[in-house]
């Protein structure tokens, strides 16, 4: 009895993860914002071959200042496993706020102008509930994972190289 409990056990949870492979993935992100320094357009689908850690930020927000050291590392050590940094700055008063800031903190990595449609949940990347946020695209530029909440380097290298390799 227990052996054909095991069985069916077996079964349903083989059944559930054959359907969630059939579940379609998301449509890459196609998406340029101009960079928070210099104005110039960057496009996020041109990321595509290299796993991208997407983080957003605002930059009064107190819990995203003590992340952005491991976002910073995870720039510095990701090219050489195809993970990709990019920042998104949510605020709403745009480079008037956000270009200072890059300035002063200079990090490895770009950082675009996202106040507007995408603080306001208008852009591919949906509403983001609360920061620091990070979403991981895959090589081929689809959503693949999300986190919310001060993470390490560790963690957001492990992650991209989780979601690097995800394939239809």
């Amino acid at each position: 009895m227990a052996a054909m409990r095991s069985s069916a056990l077996l079964l349903a949870a083989l059944a559930g993860l054959a359907s969630c492979r059939s579940a379609p993935l998301p449509e890459p992100v196609n998406l340029a914002l101009p960079r928070a320094v210099d104005g110039r357009p960057f496009s996020i689908q041109e990321r595509k071959g290299e796993a991208t850690v997407v983080f957003f930020f605002s930059t009064w927000c107190v819990p995203c200042q003590a992340m952005e050291p491991f976002v910073a590392e995870a720039a510095r050590r990701g090219p050489r496993e195809g993970i990709e940094v990019v920042g998104i700055a949510l605020d709403t008063e745009g480079n008037k706020t956000v270009g200072p800031y890059v300035t002063a903190t200079d990090p490895p990595y770009p950082v675009l102008l996202g106040g507007g449609a995408v603080a306001e949940g208008r852009s591919p990347f949906g509403r983001i509930p609360e920061l620091p946020a990070v979403i991981f695209l895959d090589s081929e530029g689809r959503p693949a994972a999300a986190l919310t909440g001060v993470a390490d380097t560790d963690l957001l290298l492990e992650r991209a190289r989780d979601v690097r390799g995800r394939t239809r």
